[in-house]
């Protein structure tokens, strides 16, 4: 009960007790004999004031629900804003993650490596020098050669290169190929290969490189020549096709 209502409460009670007082005091009023009486008595004084107390307290009890209920909303609203600024600090984190991630990607992309292989020949009848060309031991077989050449910003890194036509066998291994640099790679095809070649006169020779750029992340880079004789000394090489590195 606030200060307010209890003064007010006081207040009439004294009244009401100052009252009875007067009119039993100077009009002569009777004093009770009996216990029944006096009960009566005080039942009649006290009751309007107990009644006044009980009024008093069931409206400072609905005040004090309104202020619960103000003080609950405010609770619920604060609570909703501080919902509301969470959500926007998750919008951001995820923008600020997001944007993070594009930098990074973006990143990664700068330094990828880029490799195309170009100028594929392939000699049915190669010389000593060609081999040596292609620091290579020299063999009598066809010599499969073409260049590989780094596209891309940074430099290639722990490059593979197989190549074989139904399997793949390890060709060369480089520790690097930098940025705007080219590498010939020259294989001799084996006696199944070129038993192919000579007798359909077309072989699809296969070449895997597998390398790495300078963050250590690994690549795939799936290449394929179609050989064709097109006469006793002469080849052709078509439909060069290269599928996309796989990181």
């Amino acid at each position: 009960m606030n200060k307010k209502s209890l003064n007010w409460g006081m207040g009439i009670t004294v009244v009401w007790l100052a009252i009875i007082f007067i009119f039993w005091f100077f009009g002569d009023l009777k004093s009770p004999i009996s216990l029944n009486e006096l009960g009566d008595f005080l039942a009649g004084i006290f009751a309007p004031v107990a009644f006044l107390w009980l009024v008093l307290g069931y409206v400072q009890q609905g005040k004090q629900l309104e202020q619960n209920t103000k003080a609950l909303e405010q609770q619920e609203q604060a609570l909703q804003l501080q919902i509301d600024e969470m959500k926007e600090s998750v919008k951001q984190q995820k923008r600020l993650v997001d944007d993070q991630q594009k930098y990074y990607n973006s990143l990664q992309e700068s330094v990828k490596p880029i490799l195309e292989l170009t100028h594929p020949k392939i000699r049915l009848k190669p010389h000593s020098i060609d081999a040596l060309d292609a620091n290579i031991e020299y063999q009598e077989a066809p010599l499969f050669q073409f260049r590989v050449f780094n596209d891309g910003k940074e430099k290639a890194c722990f490059i593979e290169v197989l190549g074989g036509v139904d399997k793949l066998k390890l060709i060369r291994k480089l520790n690097r190929i930098n940025d705007f640099q080219s590498v010939w790679i020259a294989s001799y095809l084996t006696i199944n290969e070129a038993e192919i070649l000579n007798k359909c006169n077309e072989i699809k020779y296969k070449i895997l490189i597998n390398f790495e750029d300078i963050y250590g992340n690994e690549f795939q880079l799936e290449h394929y020549f179609n050989i064709q004789i097109k006469s006793k000394n002469k080849v052709l090489i078509i439909n060069s096709e290269s599928i996309s590195p796989i990181r």
